[in-house]
């Protein structure tokens, strides 16, 4: 039997195969040659074989962007790049000009190795990006630290401007007008000047104590005798020397005493300032302690004065006066027979005063030195001539209470 009698007829090109012939020969027909089938129905054949299932259509894009890392993103394709890159999907009908993709170049699969898929080795090129790193981040902590700096300098220039509004207000209503009473009634004055000027400032202060009565204070006197050469008999000497201890007090023996405020005695105490003529002071001076005014008084030198016509006497009560005081002692001394041209010559009579600007004591100092001169003198049965010693005395108040 000819065996050409059993053979399928064979297709015409371009036909497919009917349904019953695949049935056919996969029932026992003859195998065939994959490359004997035409066209869209080798596709279909060979997926069959191989048991491809056709992935859907993607985008070019979509891949291109899958196959990168994802810390390097790619941006997509232009769409000018997109019309020529021609899309494969399999078994979609090739384009006209095109072959078909077989499945296995589609999935990078042939024989080992990868294949890319075509476009996939030339990527498009990446804009270039500032690197991250190397710029400074934007920090919550750095924007509060901003936002209490400016709080602090806004707060910084209020307290600048209620200084100085207040120094402003002050100023005003008090440094603007010298003449501005205090509460305790005293007033302020600008710092004096000239030498009537000062004498006129310590004048008011003595008086507020003296006659008004207004502070109270604490009196320390002393008396230092030096220089004693009366009879040139060593003896002799400590022997009158010690006559005077019974009229004066020696320094280590002075004690302060107390005057309280508004009594008669603190104002009798206290020594006055009665001058008319302020000729008879020699330097006047005037510095700024603080708020504070440091006053010092220098006088001429008095010759043996009497308490009713000795100028000194209205600045100090530390003098001896000849009439009243001086003549006395000397007649109270036994061992002195005789005497006769006799001075006592203060000089250099100092006050040193600190006084406020309102015109009330913080301290006081009399100072009064002077020498005393004695042209004979008779003691026992010897008689002395040109002898002298030198004497000084002091007065401190302190602690005054207004």
């Amino acid at each position: 039997m000819d065996e050409q009698m059993f053979r399928a007829p064979e297709p015409e090109d371009n036909a497919l195969p009917q349904p019953e012939a695949a049935a056919g020969a996969a029932a026992g027909g003859p195998d065939r040659e994959d490359g004997d089938l035409p066209g869209e129905a080798y596709i279909e054949h060979a997926s069959a074989m191989f048991n491809f299932t056709a992935p859907e259509e993607e985008d070019r894009r979509t891949r291109v962007v899958q196959t990168n890392p994802p810390e390097s993103p790619v941006p997509p394709a232009s769409p000018a790049a997109e019309e020529h890159e021609p899309r494969y999907a399999p078994g979609a009908p090739a384009a006209d000009g095109v072959s078909p993709t077989p499945p296995w170049l589609e999935n990078g699969d042939r024989g080992g190795g990868s294949v890319p898929a075509p476009g996939e080795d030339a990527q498009p090129p990446v804009p270039a990006t500032p690197d991250e790193t190397l710029l400074p981040e934007p920090s919550v902590e750095a924007g509060k630290d901003g936002q209490t700096k400016r709080l602090k300098w806004i707060v910084i220039g209020l307290c600048a401007v209620i200084v100085l509004l207040t120094g402003a207000v002050i100023f005003i209503l008090w440094g603007g007008n010298t003449d501005k009473t205090s509460p305790s009634g005293f007033v302020a004055v600008p710092m004096p000047q000239t030498a009537a000027e000062i004498a006129d400032f310590y004048k008011k202060a003595v008086d507020a104590v003296k006659q008004d009565g207004a502070a109270g204070y604490r009196r320390k006197a002393w008396q230092t005798i030096s220089e004693l050469n009366l009879t040139g008999i060593a003896f002799v000497d400590d022997i009158i020397s010690g006559v005077f201890d019974d009229y004066v007090t020696p320094a280590e023996n002075a004690k302060a005493e107390t005057y309280t405020k508004g009594t008669e005695f603190a104002k009798a105490r206290f020594p006055g300032f009665g001058l008319d003529d302020y000729s008879v002071i020699r330097s006047a001076e005037c510095t700024a302690s603080g708020s504070n005014y440091l006053i010092k008084l220098v006088f001429d030198a008095e010759d043996t004065p009497n308490e009713n016509d000795s100028f000194l006497g209205k600045v100090t009560d530390t003098v001896f006066f000849w009439d009243t005081q001086i003549e006395p002692i000397l007649a109270d001394i036994s061992q002195l027979k005789a005497y006769s041209d006799v001075h006592v010559r203060y000089h250099d009579l100092t006050v040193t005063a600190e006084i406020s600007a309102e015109g009330r004591f913080v301290s006081l100092k009399h100072t009064v030195p002077a020498d005393v001169d004695i042209g004979s003198a008779r003691i026992s049965i010897f008689t002395f001539t040109d002898k002298y010693l030198h004497f000084e005395s002091t007065a401190e108040y302190t602690d005054f209470v207004y």
